[in-house]
């Protein structure tokens, strides 16, 4: 059974045309040095991935380079599906929702599910977070981030100033407790848990503030503007 979407939901598909000149470059190199750069650089070629949440397909494009056996894509967006279908031919992409993967997914088993702050843009991250965990196969694992809670104060002045536009939908940031109590009572075992900017990159040198990032990654989980987790599902 699907859930009836509101215009929150698709917040991305409104803006799907004019998106890319919205992001910065910075944050979305920084996250996918982390989450695939690191997190997974052993564990894709020749295994199964999920990318949840493909938005413009930089991820995926990230993703498929390192040579998946069978790379699935989903979006809840469908103008931003039908773009990743031109941007990534080989990924398998689909229309659908985190908070019930069932009618795009049924009962398929991942390798690698990769999820990059997309769960805060959901009504219910905590169940997003069991969603995806649900197609994780023995032995496999999640790479995931997203906002952290003690950050966003932030985001209200990045609004204010206009740094932060157009996109209207949730803003559902987690706390680093919960999103680790949720992941562990997912059935998953938490293998590396870090942050991700220690502080927001528009107020730092980007040399400096990745310098920091790299040095002081594993000690910031909880304090950084970003949370980043690697978790497995035992066999």
């Amino acid at each position: 059974m699907t859930r009836d979407l509101t215009v929150k939901d698709l917040a991305y598909d409104q803006i799907a045309r004019e998106w890319r000149s919205f992001i910065d470059d910075y944050d979305t190199s920084r996250r996918g040095d982390v989450l695939i750069g690191e997190f997974l650089r052993n564990r894709i070629e020749g295994r199964t991935v999920l990318d949840a949440g493909c938005g413009l397909g930089e991820f995926s494009r990230r993703l498929a380079a390192l040579c998946p056996r069978r790379h699935v894509a989903i979006d809840i967006a469908p103008k931003l599906v039908e773009n990743l279908r031109s941007v990534v031919p080989s990924a398998e992409a689909r229309v659908g929702d985190l908070l019930n993967l069932q009618p795009a997914l049924g009962t398929e088993l991942f390798d690698v599910v990769f999820c990059s702050e997309v769960i805060e843009h959901t009504p219910d991250p905590l169940l997003a977070i069991r969603s995806l965990a649900d197609h994780v196969a023995p032995g496999g694992c999640l790479a995931l981030s997203c906002p952290n809670a003690a950050w966003k104060w932030s985001l209200w002045i990045a609004q204010n100033l206009k740094i932060r536009k157009k996109y209207l939908g949730y803003e559902n940031w987690l706390w680093a407790g919960a999103l680790e109590r949720e992941v562990r009572a997912a059935g998953l075992r938490i293998e590396r848990a870090e942050g991700i900017h220690l502080v927001p990159w528009q107020v730092m040198p980007k040399p400096l503030l990745t310098f920091l990032d790299r040095r002081l990654r594993r000690a910031s989980f909880g304090l950084s503007v970003n949370h980043a987790i690697l978790a497995v599902r035992p066999t």
